[in-house]
């Protein structure tokens, strides 16, 4: 899993996190690119909702989505995006680090 600098996509259809703001946010503009049918998005959501951290989830198998995705950079969900960096796939060690890098 590569961090890299990005663009954070202009229209994204947003879902704040289930979670609202239990253990932690962050002050970023975070954006989760992910699909239905994608598991490890399922386990970014988890995440995220555990953590307490708002978030944009924006369906790449929508139109919209699928553009903002190609914005982004694509190449492979879970995508995540915050700050102008960039997350692909998903462990909850390499989460860890890179919200400890976006607080």
């Amino acid at each position: 899993m590569r961090s890299q600098p990005a663009q954070a996509p202009a229209a994204a259809t947003a879902r704040p996190n289930e979670a609202g703001s239990t253990s932690r946010t962050s002050s970023a503009r975070v954006v989760l690119f992910g699909a239905s049918w994608c598991g490890s998005c399922r386990l970014a959501r988890a995440y995220l909702a555990r953590s307490g951290i708002a978030y944009s989830d924006v369906d790449i198998d929508s139109p919209a989505g699928r553009r903002a995705y190609a914005a982004a950079g694509g190449g492979g969900v879970p995508l995540l995006v915050a700050d102008g960096d960039r997350l692909q796939g998903f462990s909850e060690l390499a989460y860890d680090y890179f919200f400890a890098r976006h607080p």
